[in-house]
């Protein structure tokens, strides 16, 4: 292991092999709340404070995990909310915040896609990275002083995506 990171010895395996080793350190963190009778709220403090922080460093480092791993982490999540009956509030509702009638519950999928989406201006402003030196020679819209993906026509990201192979999936999933 690397600062937390487990290096399998095909490295393509990395992202499935830290994942599934995360996602089965859940079931241990969750055993001792399942027998005591939480409130809904409770279980969803439960879920922001221990569960959804594990999963935090690998998202910020490594690409996305694959969206049946995302819904595995679902069905388990929901499972400890409900038991074995029936989901009595709906996805959307747990997932919006307290002004909008919800109970605030963070979606997986949203923290990745905002942790992803966090390295946009750091590749937009450290344009000595070879990364951002590759997104800026990749098309005359990245050269301009305002920030490019913001102005982006359809075009011109398949034109980024298009050029965007020689750098890590990582990058790639964040310029996605």
């Amino acid at each position: 292991d690397i600062l937390g990171i487990h290096i399998p010895e095909c490295l393509s395996d990395i992202v499935e092999c830290n994942f599934d080793r995360k996602f089965a350190k859940i079931d241990k963190l969750l055993l001792p709340w399942k027998s005591k009778s939480l409130t809904l709220m409770g279980k969803i403090t439960l879920i922001n404070t221990l569960i959804v922080p594990q999963f935090i460093f690998l998202l910020s480092s490594l690409p996305s995990p694959s969206a049946t791993f995302f819904d595995r982490y679902e069905r388990k999540i929901f499972k400890f909310l409900w038991g074995d009956g029936p989901e009595r509030v709906r996805r959307k509702t747990l997932y919006a915040v307290y002004e909008q009638g919800g109970l605030k519950l963070r979606n997986l999928r949203a923290v990745d896609f905002t942790l992803k989406g966090s390295w946009l201006p750091k590749l937009y402003l450290n344009k000595e990275w070879f990364c951002s030196k590759l997104i800026f020679f990749s098309n005359s819209i990245f050269r301009t002083n305002l920030f490019p993906f913001c102005q982006l026509t359809c075009a011109d990201f398949e034109s980024l995506m298009g050029k965007t192979s020689p750098i890590s999936t990582f990058f790639t999933h964040a310029i996605q």
